[in-house]
């Protein structure tokens, strides 16, 4: 099965610098690369998933460590950031498919590349998730049913998503929440919006948010798609 390198990233490289432990038995190779915190279920696209890379290691003083992350369709997810000292990964699917990530120690290690891969999905009860990708989008519902919309946010510099257009005798805003990054995260590390909007009645109507400044000024990001409602 064909597999497909993410957009335009080819590789991502890090260095993992490693203090000399002082073992008397000089550089031992690394026992063990491990990709921490992969998804055990469904991954709904415009999620963030943050993935850190753990090494288990005798005494490695510096080591070279690649990723190559692939994509089954291509296009599923983007790398939104990474930290080159901690290992971090941060990515965002857009699309529905099999996302693996793999992390690849030197060749001379010997030892097997750690691999996480996780599916995504835009599909919850009653409904449809979408994401940054879906921006200018037509979509189709009936009453009843529910359109979440997650956007990636950022808390730490004041901005948040706000509805700018929407006809809500048409579709409702039923809820919406900041998803923050895990406990622990560097500073400024992204989180996501989740919003929730149900069908009301028949009907066409735009829904359209705003990444606002606290200020209330010029939207820096803008998401818009045209809702259909069906009766049945």
């Amino acid at each position: 099965m064909k597999t497909q390198w993410v957009r335009n990233w080819k590789w991502i490289s890090f260095i993992a610098l490693m203090m000399w432990c002082g073992c008397s038995d000089g550089n031992q190779p690394i026992d063990q690369l491990v990709i921490t915190n992969c998804p055990e279920s469904d991954v709904q696209v415009g999620q963030l998933v943050y993935l850190d890379v753990d090494v288990l290691f005798k005494n490695v003083v510096v080591f070279d460590l690649g990723w190559d992350t692939t994509v089954e369709p291509a296009g599923a997810a983007d790398i939104l950031s990474s930290d080159n000292f901690s290992g971090r990964i941060i990515l965002v699917p857009q699309a529905t498919g099999n996302v693996t990530v793999m992390a690849s120690p030197p060749p001379e290690y010997g030892i097997e590349p750690a691999i996480c891969t996780f599916h995504v999905t835009d599909q919850i009860p009653g409904g449809t998730v979408l994401s940054s990708l879906d921006d200018g989008a037509n979509v189709t519902a009936h009453v009843g049913d529910v359109i979440q919309v997650n956007l990636t946010s950022n808390a730490s510099t004041g901005y948040s998503w706000q509805v700018g257009e929407l006809d809500t005798t048409v579709v409702d805003n039923t809820a919406n929440e900041y998803v923050s990054p895990p406990e622990g995260s560097p500073p400024g590390t992204p989180g996501y919006e989740k919003w929730t909007f149900t069908a009301q009645q028949a009907g066409t109507t735009t829904l359209r948010l705003d990444y606002l400044p606290p200020d209330g000024g010029d939207a820096a990001q803008t998401f818009t798609v045209t809702i259909d409602v069906a009766a049945t």
